[in-house]
């Protein structure tokens, strides 16, 4: 049951300003040290645009336009050595209040995730532990090592 996330409407978009720990994120690099990602956010289109390899990641399904989002959320999670043949996973179940980012409309806030089984919808929630209102459009979600969080660099 429920839904994998609380849409804020488009006529009332969550523009993050009620939360006073909110910061300006106008660019995000991510630590993913094989492609360097970030995303720019574009204040005419309201859209976080998406960057790797050095260049605009664009989408050849959509005419070569590059790829954006309205929403990004980040994960801050374990990765795990499964086996001797370095088979790694992310533990993502039985996960209570874990650090995560919300970021849209040119402001990130700190909020937690969980995740009751691999089955479960992950639910992102505030500060003061109401479920996070996404706002309507794309969503890019990115699970970041424990040991890479504090390596998230926010303007």
């Amino acid at each position: 049951g429920g839904s994998h996330f609380d849409f804020a409407s488009r006529n009332n978009p969550n523009t993050l300003d009620q939360y006073s720990d909110a910061v300006s994120c106008t660019k995000i690099n991510l630590p993913f040290k094989h492609n360097n990602p970030w995303l720019e956010y574009d204040e005419a289109d309201g859209v976080y645009k998406y960057y790797q390899y050095g260049s605009a990641e664009v989408d050849a399904g959509n005419g070569n336009a590059q790829a954006k989002f309205k929403n990004l959320f980040l994960m801050n999670a374990e990765l795990k050595q499964l086996d001797d043949h370095g088979y790694m996973q992310y533990i993502v179940n039985d996960i209570h209040n874990r650090k995560a980012w919300y970021i849209t409309n040119g402001k990130a806030v700190p909020c937690t995730w969980s995740k009751q089984t691999d089955l479960d919808y992950t639910v992102f929630y505030d500060e003061d532990g109401n479920q996070i209102k996404a706002n309507v459009g794309k969503s890019y979600i990115a699970l970041i090592r424990e040991e890479e969080w504090d390596n998230i660099a926010i303007e």
